[in-house]
């Protein structure tokens, strides 16, 4: 079996990098995921309350009302899943403080108080043709935001624990990429009547922004700094990190996006679904169970 879909969507290119056969198993076959972990959930409230407080931008003055939204969003996007058959695994209701901390971080920050949210939850298409196909490309940005200093900041915002963030792993990273592109070359969905509209633009920054850097240490020590491998001292209370990861896409390899892209669309449509086995497989991958099933299969 083959992908038949006329358009990928971001979704799909992030997942088919993250594991061609996890892809395979929900894009192609069809098959429902069999849970989502509580994590997921409480990072599409994230994003709601952060939409949220720069929409109303009183709240940034009341910090006391965080819990309530972080609550109240949560809530909401729970029961969408549920109303969809899709079992939420863990019990995050009761867990939410550290999430309220980090946002309470993320609003004490001067830069993020005063910067001018141009653009939020934005959706976006394109079309590239690499090659000799044409594909056609959809997605969504969560901010792009004017700083104080003039510059234009596109934002990409991460609930969970910081991965590697080196100039070389945010260079690669495809998310930023096609955003960048869909800034570049695409059209985005910003009028009041639903159309589309194309903004040809190309930002100062295109970043990262991991909430969880706002929590402070417990406890004072050490660790392994994942982006060069040396031993950094910790102390109690300070912040986890810097939050915001920047990079840039110049022209020049804006202009490469396309190829990098038609490859990943040629080949989920050449039907290349293979494994890609990695230590966050059994806890975090929703279709572990039809891999393992599809292993154990006895041989015909």
């Amino acid at each position: 079996m083959k992908y038949s879909g006329r358009t990928f969507q971001l979704s799909d290119i992030m997942a088919y990098c993250s594991c061609p056969r996890a892809f395979y198993y929900q894009r192609v076959r069809g098959m429902k995921r069999q849970f989502i972990d509580w994590r997921a959930v409480v990072g599409i409230a994230l994003h709601r309350v952060i939409q949220t407080i720069h929409q109303e931008r009183g709240y940034f003055s009341r910090p006391s009302v965080v819990g309530r939204l972080v609550g109240h969003f949560y809530h909401q996007a729970w029961e969408s899943f549920y109303l969809r058959g899709i079992k939420v695994r863990g019990d995050g209701i009761n867990s939410l403080e550290p999430y309220v901390e980090m946002l309470r971080g993320y609003m004490a920050l001067e830069g993020n108080r005063e910067a001018e949210v141009l653009l939020a939850e934005a959706s976006y298409r394109f079309r590239i043709k690499p090659f000799r196909t044409t594909y056609y490309l959809q997605g969504s940005i969560d901010q792009l935001r004017r700083n104080r200093d003039g510059t234009l900041e596109l934002i990409e915002f991460k609930s969970g624990r910081r991965r590697e963030c080196s100039p070389f792993r945010l260079m690669l990273d495809y998310q930023l990429s096609m955003h960048a592109y869909a800034l570049y070359r695409g059209e985005f969905q910003i009028e009041e009547n639903g159309g589309w509209r194309a903004l040809n633009l190309i930002p100062d920054y295109l970043s990262l922004y991991f909430l969880q850097d706002h929590l402070p240490y417990r406890r004072s020590g050490r660790k392994v700094d994942a982006n060069n491998g040396k031993v950094v001292v910790y102390r109690k209370g300070e912040a986890r990190g810097a939050a915001l990861y920047r990079t840039t896409r110049p022209l020049q390899r804006l202009q490469s996006i396309s190829e990098e892209l038609g490859r990943v669309c040629a080949a989920i449509r050449r039907g290349e679904f293979f494994r890609r086995p990695n230590e966050l497989c059994q806890k975090y991958c929703a279709f572990n169970g039809y891999c393992q099933a599809e292993l154990e299969r006895p041989c015909s």
